[in-house]
């Protein structure tokens, strides 16, 4: 079929362009119009309306199947294929406000109508096109938003004892009200990735990672819950996000609605203020409709461990979020915050070694330090906001930590740990589990 690309500074977005655009016709008309006027520009009148629904997003695969000048103007952004639809300025504007519109389809039957509802969400990247309207009118200059979500919603009939759009697995058009109400008909229950030729998401310590065949990555969204929630399986790994009663997913009283669990222990933290679940969510579905498989050409690697920075209160667990809840029976629940490492010690805790990191306290010639090793590790994968790449692969270990000291002037000033830091090992000695396991048991803080 034939296809338009559109350039923003953010994306490129294809579209089929068979419905409402004519290629051959254009062109004509073009050069119809250039002579008509004899000069270039100075037929361009008309504005027409175009929002640009997000479909799907290409992976490395799907983009060796286009054109070259495609690819190669393409290879450092996202490239997105959109569903293009062609509305009035009223209808614009509504959409620019942040309203649901709807449009109404072709393609219909006395007892089953169906409309697209539409709502504008998240940061807008604005671009341009034209083509001339082989109708008449001269150059319609299109304005265009890849911002746009829409989805297709029965419109029932009116008429008694009649079977009214059954089992289509549309919502209602009806109950579509606000932003919250169509991402429920927008999001599906289920979506399952499939990544070949990648790492295993689970290593044990000690053991060195080997390629799979393929893994596979599920994500559920709940919307039975009045507080929605999405939830991530990446093997043995876990990952549920919830929003509040009201839709939102960060606001001031919202709280430990997140949860990574690693192991048999439930981390806690609440969602940082630059992570989209919405975003997420609707990434791995738009990345699940144009790629059967990706591989690890679509993703980029990011290394973590997961600080455990105390217990959650009885208060604080009793009010966790059922999904939550459901994911940790007979677990333990932690706070934490994640700390980025690099790849280095990210293999070296594959291989079960100590890693150092994180100088806590400097006291004239000595300092603290905190040793960890690996006890559980896991990786899931969410949409690469950035770039052409699709996947950011996040490989996290769950820690065991120690405090330890190191001698900074151990030449002139040898004793410094002995005499300012005595309740803790020396890091130069800590070479073995062995020893790590003993100076942690002198320790009243260990963390996981």
């Amino acid at each position: 079929s034939q296809m338009l690309m559109l350039k923003t500074g953010q994306s490129c977005q294809l579209a089929d362009i068979s419905a409402h655009i004519d290629v051959s016709a254009t062109a004509e008309e073009v050069e119809r119009k250039k002579k008509m006027s004899g000069r270039d520009g100075e037929f361009l009148k008309d504005t027409s309306f175009v929002l640009k629904a997000r479909e799907s997003r290409y992976g490395s695969g799907r983009r060796a199947e286009l054109l070259r000048p495609v690819q190669n103007l393409c290879k450092k952004v996202p490239l997105i294929k959109t569903n293009d639809f062609v509305v009035t300025e009223t209808e614009f504007e509504k959409f620019g406000r942040g309203e649901v519109i709807f449009l109404e389809n072709s393609r219909n039957t006395r007892l089953c109508r169906t409309e697209t509802s539409c709502i504008s969400v998240g940061p807008t990247a604005c671009g341009s096109g034209g083509w001339v309207n082989p109708a008449g009118g001269g150059l319609s200059f299109n304005e265009v938003t890849d911002g746009s979500i829409c989805v297709t919603c029965n419109v029932f009939t009116d008429i008694p004892g009649t079977p009214q759009c059954q089992d289509n697995g549309l919502c209602s058009c009806k109950d579509i009200v606000n932003g919250t109400t169509l991402l429920n008909c927008k999001i599906e229950t289920t979506t399952t990735t499939t990544h070949n030729h990648t790492k295993p998401c689970i290593q044990q310590p000690g053991l060195r990672m080997q390629e799979t065949p393929a893994v596979t990555q599920s994500m559920l969204y709940n919307k039975n819950e009045i507080a929605r929630s999405i939830t991530i399986i990446s093997g043995d790994l876990f990952v549920v996000m919830h929003a509040d009663m009201n839709g939102y997913w960060h606001n001031g009283n919202l709280e430990n609605n997140r949860l990574m669990k690693v192991g048999n222990d439930c981390f806690i933290s609440t969602i940082p203020e630059d992570v989209s679940p919405v975003d997420i969510a609707l990434g791995i579905q738009e990345i699940h409709a144009a790629n059967d498989v990706t591989t690890e050409d679509d993703e980029l690697d990011q290394y973590g461990i997961i600080h455990d920075v105390g217990p959650l209160t009885e208060a604080e667990q009793n009010a966790l979020h059922p999904d939550i809840k459901s994911q940790c029976v007979d677990s333990n629940y932690k706070k934490i915050r994640e700390i980025p490492v690099d790849k280095v010690q990210n293999e070296d805790l594959n291989e079960g070694k100590i890693v150092f990191f994180n100088v806590k306290a400097s006291r004239g010639a000595c300092k603290l330090q905190t040793a960890v090793t690996s006890q559980a590790s896991g990786c899931w994968r969410w949409p690469n906001p950035d770039g052409a790449t699709l996947w950011v692969h996040q490989i996290v270990h769950s820690v065991t930590s120690v405090t330890c000291c190191t001698n900074l002037l151990s030449a002139i000033l040898p004793n410094c740990c002995q005499n300012t830091f005595p309740q803790y090992c020396q890091c130069k000695d800590i070479v073995d589990t062995q020893v790590f396991k003993e100076c942690g048991a002198s320790q009243t803080t260990t963390t996981k």
